[in-house]
């Protein structure tokens, strides 16, 4: 800045007494240093905070040595790991024991149910009506009831996106097909595909009639002996002839 400003007043000088300054160096140092000047007051916007704290800690020359203004390098860091390895497992176990010891508290912004009032008797019966509600939202029921009761028919919009995009490329292509007067050949994919979703949706609503199984318990008592009987023999014809050791056979 200094050299600038020097620089600066010889300038002004040749101008005000008449000479020419058409070749003067002025000019040329001039241009380099206004130049380095801009270039370095973005960088000195950067670094205004940390040098501000130095001159203000400098101004002051009372610094704690917790003070974080105090930039000097902190050499217990470059101690060994080794080092305080065992204290370091000292306050995961502390930790680990507080831990332990806390009562829980239950999330404040879920709501938590408390079911421990409740009976056998008053479970097994929401337990029926979560059945009996699943059961009678199956396709087959819903189709049964419209046809043999006189209540009113109840329309429902389902959205499947397989088939909102099937449809949507069958339009495509038959708007194709129409504008250019074309028939577009069927691929064996396309044909499968084709297959496979008129077979799902076909095929939908017996899967949902599955959930009047859900009303017989002993049924479901029965298929979870079955699973217990079968895991226990195929663990029997797993650990068949390990005790015995080798097996001798008779000549």
């Amino acid at each position: 800045m200094a050299s600038y400003m020097v620089n600066m007043g010889l300038l002004m000088d040749k101008k005000s007494s008449g000479q020419s300054i058409s070749e003067d160096p002025s000019i040329d140092r001039l241009v380099e240093i206004r130049t380095v000047l801009e270039k370095m007051r973005p960088i000195e916007h950067k670094l205004k905070y940390q040098i501000n704290k130095v001159v203000t800690a400098y101004k002051e020359c009372k610094l704690d040595p917790s003070d974080p203004r105090k930039f000097q390098p902190n050499f217990a860091a470059l101690a060994k790991k080794s080092q305080d390895g065992s204290s370091d497992e000292e306050k995961e176990e502390q930790e680990k024991a507080e831990d332990k010891n806390k009562v829980y508290v239950a999330p404040k912004l879920a709501p938590v149910y408390y079911s421990d009032d409740e009976t056998m008797e008053e479970r097994k019966k929401k337990m029926t009506e979560k059945k009996m509600k699943r059961a009678l939202s199956s396709a087959m029921l819903r189709e049964m009831r419209e046809q043999y009761t006189d209540a009113p028919i109840e329309i429902i919009e389902s959205h499947d996106l397989h088939r909102i995009r099937e449809n949507r490329k069958e339009r495509e292509k038959t708007e194709y097909e129409e504008n250019n007067f074309v028939r577009l050949s069927v691929s064996k994919k396309e044909m499968a595909a084709r297959r496979k979703m008129g077979t799902m949706s076909a095929l939908g609503a017996l899967a949902d009639f599955d959930d009047i199984g859900h009303f017989d318990d002993s049924h479901q008592g029965e298929q979870a002996k079955k699973k217990r009987k079968l895991s226990h023999k195929q663990k029997k014809h797993k650990g068949f002839g390990k005790k015995g050791g080798k097996r001798k056979w008779k000549k």
